[in-house]
């Protein structure tokens, strides 16, 4: 206990007036002022150290920036040096100034000396060694603590639930603070803040926990109580479509078109993915459609997690297209993403016939016909067959052209790659669409150029060299020259310096 000087304060009070004013700043926690008092008190009024003192001065250390376990280890040790036996009110103090300077031993050996003295702690006592606990992150021992301080009928103040319900949802611990919500609200505690309720629903929704996300939806946004922000609401909806519970998802994709924000695609493919993890593979294509007409259409992506549900079996690929077909009974507008999740399940299925025969029936289905991404689609299913079906990939590029469907650089890839796979030694074709994609500056990837090289390279087709320049545009030009370098040399037996000049003359 400090014996230094008593500083200034103000005026010389009366010893009974010292002890009254060291109560009131102990209380309080205020540190400076209580050394202070104590100073004053041993050496102003000749007070010998004594309990009362030993106190106060333990309280101080409630103080969260001059406290510390350290001090209070230190005042314990010198009560026991003074011969003043630590009492009732000593050791609650203590247990106070721990719960907001933890020390998991110290604590321990003051419950032990109550315990052993027939102390009975306080229901504030218990509350401070909760506190203590969960400022120490012993969080499943706070909460058992919790439950027998609950079951011995000790009414539980609400900053405590709060500082739980934080520390736990911070753990990710959400059962547990769940229950602890259920459990104020059963009993009628209406003085749960707007601040828990939004920390615990935006803490439950960002990691995912559907039944803490509900609750504290039905309880605090349903009712009009709180109106969350978007993330929060974008959160929401993430965790619904997660589960598959397509209500709570509807229900959150209704607050944001109440709002003056544009509705985004990802919205509605949250939605979507709700029913589709629901099991209900018909809404989610209704949705599909439903997007069609609004100010944001759906694009290949948002049909990806359709594509993801259906590509498990040929049964539910063709369900979803009879599905589509209802919908166009209907007189609603399929949009061509919706006919293309389905071709593209067949290709994954390596169903390279129902995929084209779906192709077939898409201009009876969706009024604006195919787009660059159905043939893409369909050349990799030519290209990935056995064998590969070139036959197939010619009429569909004929078809794309009559159609006008305009190309794109992943169009002249698979149409490369398959006239390779299939052609055996005759290159011809496979040169035809390299010159057309340079041609339109749709430049063709480094695999699909080290294809050329390696088909070419065996036949001695000079035109190889070309390639290392388009490869450049890349980054990848050593990459692919070292690769010719080293097929030519193998192939022909000689070094392929003497070959190039000769080859970049025919190119």
């Amino acid at each position: 206990m400090s014996r230094s000087g008593p500083g200034h304060l103000g005026y010389h009070p009366s010893k009974d007036e010292a002890y009254e004013t060291l109560r009131r700043a102990s209380q309080s926690g205020d540190y400076f002022q209580v050394q202070k008092l104590l100073a004053l008190l041993v050496q102003q009024h000749n007070e010998k150290p004594n309990l009362k003192l030993y106190r106060a001065a333990l309280l101080a250390n409630t103080d969260p920036q001059h406290g510390s376990a350290a001090n209070v280890s230190s005042l314990l040790e010198e009560m026991l040096e003074e011969g003043l036996i630590w009492d009732s009110g000593v050791c609650h103090a203590a247990i106070k100034a721990l719960a907001i300077h933890p020390n998991y031993l110290l604590r321990w050996l003051v419950l032990e000396e109550l315990r052993k003295r027939w102390f009975t702690l306080s229901g504030e006592g218990w509350h401070d060694v909760i506190a203590g606990l969960l400022k120490d992150k012993q969080i499943e021992i706070a909460f058992d603590t919790l439950d027998m301080v609950q079951r011995e009928g000790i009414r539980v103040q609400r900053w405590l639930y709060d500082i739980f319900i934080y520390n736990l949802c911070d753990a990710c611990e959400f059962d547990a603070a769940l229950s602890i919500m259920r459990h104020r609200v059963n009993n009628g505690d209406l003085g749960i803040s707007g601040t828990i309720w939004a920390y615990f629903l935006d803490a439950a929704s960002r990691e995912y926990h559907l039944e803490a996300t509900e609750y504290a939806y039905r309880k605090r946004v349903e009712p009009g109580y709180w109106n969350p922000p978007s993330g929060v609401c974008l959160n929401i909806l993430n965790t619904a479509a997660r589960y598959g519970h397509y209500r709570l998802a509807t229900d959150v994709f209704r607050l944001f078109t109440k709002r003056s924000q544009t509705i985004q695609t990802y919205h509605h493919e949250g939605v979507i993915e709700a029913y589709l993890n629901g099991g209900d593979l018909l809404t989610a294509l209704t949705l599909v459609v439903l997007m069609n007409r609004s100010e944001t259409p759906p694009t290949e992506g948002s049909t990806r997690e359709i594509y993801k549900y259906i590509r498990s079996s040929p049964e539910l690929c063709s369900k979803a297209l009879e599905h589509l077909k209802a919908l166009k009974s209907e007189k609603r507008p399929i949009p061509a993403v919706g006919i293309n999740c389905v071709i593209d399940a067949y290709i994954h299925l390596n169903d390279l016939k129902s995929a084209v025969d779906t192709y077939k029936i898409l201009h009876t289905v969706c009024p604006t016909g195919p787009t660059t991404h159905t043939f893409n689609s369909l050349f990799r299913g030519c290209r990935d067959a056995v064998p590969p079906r070139k036959d197939q990939a010619m009429f569909l590029a004929s078809e794309m052209v009559a159609l006008k469907v305009r190309p794109d650089a992943l169009t002249y890839d698979r149409l490369i790659l398959v006239c390779i796979m299939a052609d055996g030694d005759d290159m011809e074709d496979a040169w035809r669409y390299y010159n057309e994609a340079v041609e339109m500056r749709l430049w063709p990837r480094i695999g699909t150029l080290m294809a050329l090289a390696r088909k070419g390279c065996p036949l001695r087709d000079k035109r190889v060299w070309g390639l290392p320049k388009v490869a450049d545009i890349e980054g990848k030009k050593d990459v692919l020259r070292k690769l010719l370098d080293g097929l030519w040399v193998k192939e022909r037996g000689s070094s392929p310096k003497s070959d190039v000049a000769e080859g970049q003359g025919k190119d």
